[in-house]
């Protein structure tokens, strides 16, 4: 089983990071002259999140639709939908971070450690980074069990 999670996990996170390098490159063809790097950064991770956000509405939708009992009826579209769902919220905090790294860049002098990025990522937008943990961390375990 968990062989099973950690191949589905990858194959979803680099799947969602090929999607968003295909938006990112097509975006950064289309407007030239009219975008910067960045911008077409931020704007392909919002297409990604707009896709991923269709996709979780349609499924629950079509849950809600043809079950019985919420709490005890098992869904296998929704189940496997975990896993991409898990991998989806690792990459969503991975390219809020790039594009923290982009505006900081831009913006300020680069930190000089990693770690000092990384906490100012985390001093900059806390309350994302807590939602995506701890359903990371809570909240897919005990919709999987």
């Amino acid at each position: 089983m968990f062989y099973k999670i950690l191949f589905w996990f990858c194959i979803s996170f680099i799947g969602l990071n090929v999607v968003h390098l295909i938006l990112r490159n097509v975006l950064t063809k289309v407007f030239r002259m009219k975008l910067d790097y960045g911008q077409c950064y931020v704007i392909a991770t919002n297409l990604v999140s707009i896709i991923q956000a269709t996709m979780v509405s349609i499924i629950s939708i079509r849950f809600f639709i043809t079950c019985q009992d919420i709490l005890h009826d098992n869904d296998p579209i929704l189940e496997n939908y975990l896993f991409l769902l898990s991998a989806y919220f690792i990459y969503d905090l991975f390219v809020m971070y790039q594009g923290h790294l982009l505006t900081m860049t831009s913006s300020k002098l680069p930190m000089t450690s990693w770690v000092e990025r990384v906490m100012d990522f985390f001093i900059q937008k806390p309350s994302i980074v807590i939602h995506h943990l701890l359903l990371e961390i809570i909240g897919i375990p005990v919709v999987f069990f």
